[in-house]
């Protein structure tokens, strides 16, 4: 097959999004497809091209084994709190994707990455004149997200934006997502259930981490303490104030240490609230190289991660969780719906309700008086479910045996 994938991210961008096409798009020439992926230069989380790039409109290059990478101009700002700003930088990609994608062999399939949805308007325009088959894998709902978060309150554009999700959901072929209630939604806006299939994120099962380590505890400080661990971007979404607001309810508590590793937009913020409130039990790392973050996690007792309760977060699972599932340690994730089912069907750790500092609280204290090894049997049983469902080379090969039904 000749496969053009659409992605705003890609690496050396960090993060799961970047990481999931470029697993995919390289297995899929492994076994034997053509395959062009179609992306902008990196600018996440900083909003700023990063050193060794210099936007164009159109630079076509290899990227380790693919037929080409084409990447393609699009509007960065480092003022990424605007949600103008934010939606300019969305639309500026899916237009140019078009240019990107065009410059590649005739697809037989397209392949969508829909964070942000309007990425598929391109690939409907491909579809339209290749005769190509439209794949969306989504990640999370769009617009639902800004109409959630109050972002867009026009009812006229409310509208227009649920119906064009419609539309384009109607054009494709095949839709991924990522959980049970993902496909549920989807169905619910009158797509055939046999359009939709259910494929779970994969996760890096390199980031297996024994032991705890000792040495970089006692470099930051640590000894002796109860670390919960926030790793990766620290934007809006991920509604981290809800940690510090529990951090403060636990300054009674001495041994334990709230660690945030990483950065984005919201972080200024996150370390102004701390200041504020002098909270000595938060501690900020910068972020680190992806190779770097297992001997993070290493160091950690709790991963922990946050979803605020809104409706479109209710069927979606931050793949986040899979990593820390993967690397094998208890997880506190303060999610409901498909999140918090996650966490209990793996048995991995505990569920608590997001935004609710003092439920986190609760739980910390709980924590706090269990045996270490009956915590790091939580992080074993996230890793035995990580080996058996989110192993790379079986997800992305039902994604391909989905992709060839279609040809």
């Amino acid at each position: 097959m000749k496969i053009t994938i659409i992605s705003l991210l890609f690496p050396p961008e960090r993060g799961g999004g970047a990481q999931r096409v470029e697993d995919l798009a390289l297995h899929l020439t492994k076994s034997g497809h053509i395959v062009t992926v179609v992306t902008g230069f990196p600018s996440y989380p900083a909003g700023v091209v990063a050193d060794g790039f210099h936007k164009r409109w159109l630079a076509i290059s290899r990227w380790k084994d693919l037929f080409g990478l084409h990447r393609v101009w699009l509007y960065t700002s480092p003022k990424r709190d605007s949600f103008v700003r934010r939606m300019l930088h969305y639309l500026s990609f899916t237009i140019t994707s078009i240019y990107g994608a065009m410059a590649a062999p005739r697809p037989d399939v397209v392949y969508v990455l829909s964070h942000p949805y309007f990425v598929a308007l391109s690939g409907c325009l491909i579809k339209l004149i290749t005769g190509a088959h439209l794949v969306m894998d989504i990640q999370d709902f769009w617009p639902e997200a800004p109409i959630a978060l109050g972002l867009v309150k026009n009812r006229f554009l409310i509208r227009f934006l649920l119906w064009l999700e419609r539309f384009l959901y109607n054009r494709c072929s095949l839709i991924i997502v990522l959980s049970d209630e993902m496909k549920g939604k989807v169905a619910s806006r009158g797509i055939p259930e046999n359009k939709i299939k259910h494929v779970f994120n994969w996760a890096d099962l390199n980031l297996r981490v024994n032991g705890t380590n000792e040495l970089l505890r006692k470099k930051l400080g640590l000894s002796g303490e109860f670390v919960l661990l926030f790793s990766g971007n620290i934007g809006v979404a991920q509604g981290l104030i809800t940690f510090i607001a529990a951090a403060e309810l636990l300054k009674d508590e001495p041994r334990v240490r709230f660690v945030f590793l990483g950065d984005g937009v919201e972080k200024g913020h996150i370390m102004n609230e701390a200041r504020q409130r002098r909270l000595d039990n938060v501690l900020f790392l910068n972020s680190v190289q992806t190779d770097e973050v297992p001997k993070y996690y290493s160091m950690a007792d709790v991963l922990i991660l946050h979803l605020d309760p809104l409706p479109h977060r209710w069927a979606a699972v931050p793949s986040k969780l899979q990593g820390y599932m993967a690397a094998g340690k208890a997880v506190l994730a303060a999610a409901e719906g498909a999140t918090a089912k996650l966490v209990e069907m793996a048995s991995c750790g505990w569920a608590v309700v997001p935004a609710n500092p003092k439920a986190i609280a609760e739980r910390v204290r709980s924590a706090l008086n269990m045996p270490r090894e009956e915590i790091r049997m939580l992080g074993a049983n996230g890793r035995y479910f990580a080996e058996e469902n989110f192993e790379k080379n079986k997800q992305c090969s039902q994604i391909e045996r989905e992709l060839s039904l279609l040809v």
